[in-house]
């Protein structure tokens, strides 16, 4: 989540600089900003303290990540729960990451939270995390996915085919209709 405020608008050296600049000019405020975040914390961690005798406690017992075996391919695309099989209109959002004057903005902050995100999520033991249909833990990251999803429909649009517009139109209700169904 960091990422997000941190690299939304950084697209060369120069904005780079700036947002290193702006973080070192306001870096009381980012300071209080991750005591907030940290606040929030606090009682699970007192909770932990009270019923175990230490501050972190790992609830999970036996599972863990498997970081050096992540089932990347398997999470993406087997039926066996992969996310784009379920979400098949998702495939429009990672054509979307291949148009960067439509996302400059967020194009390094998509370009390295989405790998890492997908990277972490199915280094998880049980990758296909069992319920449902599609990879459940895929939909914490829609709302960024949004944009190059946007970037991609405006491209077609801006095509100026109306053959184009229709089928790709057509498509996307495919798609959706899948996930109603």
């Amino acid at each position: 989540c960091l990422l997000v405020p941190a690299l939304y608008g950084v697209y060369s050296k120069e904005t780079l600089i700036q947002r290193l600049a702006f973080l070192r000019t306001h870096l009381r405020k980012v300071l209080g900003a991750a005591a907030v975040f940290i606040l929030p914390i606090i009682p699970q961690l007192l909770y932990w303290k009270m019923m175990t005798g230490s501050y972190l406690f790992y609830s999970y017992g036996g599972q863990s990540f498997n970081w050096n075996d992540p089932k990347i391919l398997e999470g993406l695309f087997y039926y066996s729960n992969g996310w784009l099989p379920y979400s098949p209109i998702m495939v429009f959002s990672l054509a979307g990451f291949f148009l960067y004057r439509y996302i400059k903005q967020w194009f390094w902050c998509l370009g390295l939270l989405f790998p890492l995100y997908v990277y972490i999520i199915y280094s998880w033991y049980c990758y296909n995390y069992i319920n449902g249909l599609g990879s459940r833990p895929m939909i914490h990251i829609y709302p960024l996915l949004a944009i190059p999803l946007a970037a991609f429909l405006l491209w077609v649009w801006n095509r100026k085919s109306i053959v184009l517009n229709v089928v790709v139109a057509l498509v996307c209700s495919f798609f959706v209709s899948l996930n109603i169904s």
